[in-house]
């Protein structure tokens, strides 16, 4: 979420994928008639959930098909505000046409605009990923 989403997106309470549920995401029994629209960067979690939502009673689960990276590669990056977190040595891309990136995260250090880099904390007390600018990860 720090890294990028798409304008006017509400952050889900969590901290991990794998405790997503309907209610997580403030969905309520109340709201099974309503569209639900779900994305993810590749689009394989959001077909799990899309599932498990289906299951739970939801009848107009849409998906964004073929996750964000598809919607940056035909539709460019006019929506998406920063960058997306991918899962292999890159990190992070832009969303669109690089020309059309619009910014980058916070550095969690020191609050610098458009940090590029990632720190691993290895702190059992954080143990998470941290964008950094790289200043702060040269200390």
């Amino acid at each position: 979420w720090e890294l990028g989403r798409f304008e006017g997106a509400e952050r889900p309470e969590l901290e991990y994928f794998n405790t997503t549920t309907p209610e997580a995401l403030g969905l309520r029994s109340e709201d099974k008639d309503q569209p639900v629209l779900i994305y993810c960067t590749g689009g394989i979690r959001c077909e799990f959930f899309g599932a498990v939502l289906r299951q739970r009673g939801f009848k107009h689960v849409l998906r964004l098909r073929g996750g964000i990276q598809h919607y940056g590669n035909t539709e460019g990056g006019d929506l998406w505000e920063g960058r997306l977190f991918v899962f292999d040595r890159r990190n992070m891309i832009p969303v669109g046409p690089e020309s059309q990136a619009i910014g980058g995260p916070p550095c969690t250090m020191c609050g610098a605009a458009a940090a590029d880099r990632f720190w691993n904390c290895g702190n059992t007390d954080c143990n998470r990923r941290l964008v950094t600018c790289s200043s702060c990860l040269a200390r």
